[in-house]
């Protein structure tokens, strides 16, 4: 399959709030800046975590990407507790989210 192809089909299942996709690539900052991109584009908050940089919300300004990273997310078990709590503290389904 064509990594066009992929990309859409990503693109495709966030569309339709797939709550979770599990990619396996070996081109991981490809995926993950396409996915940034649409993500920005679409309006959705977009979130990435990593054993050394922990989590950080990504945010587009002017030409720059920012990152706030957010405290005490630290191992992935602390980044899956923020992610459940941020879930239960939404007072509406209406902001969306990507985590990577």
């Amino acid at each position: 399959m064509s990594s066009k192809k992929t990309f859409e089909n990503i693109k495709d299942l966030i569309k339709a709030n797939y709550p979770l996709i599990y990619t396996v690539t070996s081109e991981y900052n490809r995926t993950m800046l396409y996915i940034r991109d649409m993500a920005f584009k679409n309006g959705y908050t977009f979130y990435v975590w990593d054993c050394v940089n922990n989590l950080n919300k990504h945010e587009r300004n002017a030409k720059e990407i920012d990152y706030q990273e957010i405290p005490d997310c630290g191992d992935y078990v602390a980044a899956l507790n923020h992610i459940a709590k941020s879930i239960e503290d939404k007072d509406t389904q209406d902001e969306k989210e990507i985590f990577i």
